[in-house]
């Protein structure tokens, strides 16, 4: 553990280092550490401490040494950027940059995500970008399709064909009760024009949230659907429920990146289109209930 702790804090260290620990009891970290590792290789190095007593050791090493911030917490991931040859000159020789990350939070494993992209000593290229953000950001054992967990705390990421056509299949079912807000976020090298997790975190109940990483995907989305919903670049639309949306003379609202509109404005407006959706759903759906009776 002492060489580890002495590792974290060498001042001639080339590449960044994350320290994973795992939850009080688990022995298992909340993120694919494995995954991670293999598509950081050679890039990063990743430590797991997977001993609660272990996790209490490595803070007093760290207390030893006059750094009591940087003590490690159950559950918790610390990203050490690499302390010389890094890109950030404000990282060399220095332990700034070392900020605590709660992996069973989306918010905190979308940040950690970014920031070890940011970290590393080269651009990773596209294909292995995205085993980084599946790793640290897919929730650890969860198997299931990206389109079955629509329901839960967390936005679908879209990245394949295959993946898209079932998008598509989603979105043109009229068996679909809830609308879907759907993000076209290709230019991965920085934040897309809306919060992703605060609508998520809004719309849980109300409404998915799919975001598109790839320019191929959204294409494929267009082949499917009418000129009217088409998306591509940076932008969102609000799919509502039926079918009437997908025709050539439909209507749809596109929210795009505004110079003259803050980010959190266009992620409300956003939410605030969603809730408008669902509420119609909810008024037709109650209106045909009623006709039936009647």
């Amino acid at each position: 553990m002492a060489i580890l702790v002495d590792r974290c804090l060498d001042d001639n260290r080339t590449s960044p280092l994350l320290m994973l620990s795992t939850p009080q009891g688990s022995g298992q970290p909340t993120i694919d550490a494995e995954a991670l590792a293999k598509a950081t290789e050679s890039l990063m190095d990743v430590a797991i401490i997977d001993d609660d007593e272990l996790i209490c050791y490595a803070g007093e090493l760290f207390r030893d040494r006059n750094q009591p911030d940087l003590t490690p917490y159950n559950g918790a991931a610390r990203l050490f950027p690499a302390t010389v040859g890094s890109s950030h000159p404000e990282n060399r020789g220095t332990l700034r940059g070392t900020q605590l990350y709660y992996t069973d939070t989306v918010r905190h494993r979308r940040r950690l995500a970014d920031a070890i992209l940011d970290a590393l000593p080269v651009t990773p290229g596209a294909r292995r970008a995205d085993a980084i953000i599946d790793a640290v950001c897919r929730p650890r054992n969860d198997d299931t399709h990206p389109l079955t967990s629509f329901q839960r705390r967390i936005h679908t990421v879209i990245r394949t064909l295959e993946e898209t056509d079932s998008l598509a299949d989603l979105l043109l079912s009229t068996d679909r009760h809830l609308p879907v807000v759907v993000i076209s976020h290709t230019a991965r090298q920085r934040p897309a024009f809306v919060d992703i997790d605060l609508l998520t975190d809004l719309l849980h109940d109300i409404a998915p949230i799919v975001e598109i990483t790839s320019r191929k995907a959204t294409e494929t989305l267009c082949d499917r659907l009418c000129k009217p919903a088409w998306l591509y670049g940076e932008a969102g639309r609000v799919y509502p429920t039926g079918t009437e949306w997908n025709s050539p003379d439909a209507k749809m609202r596109l929210f795009l990146p505004n110079a003259h509109v803050s980010r959190m404005l266009l992620t409300n407006m956003m939410a605030s289109e969603a809730l408008l959706r669902h509420a119609d759903t909810l008024r037709n759906g109650s209106a045909d209930r009623t006709g039936r009776h009647a």
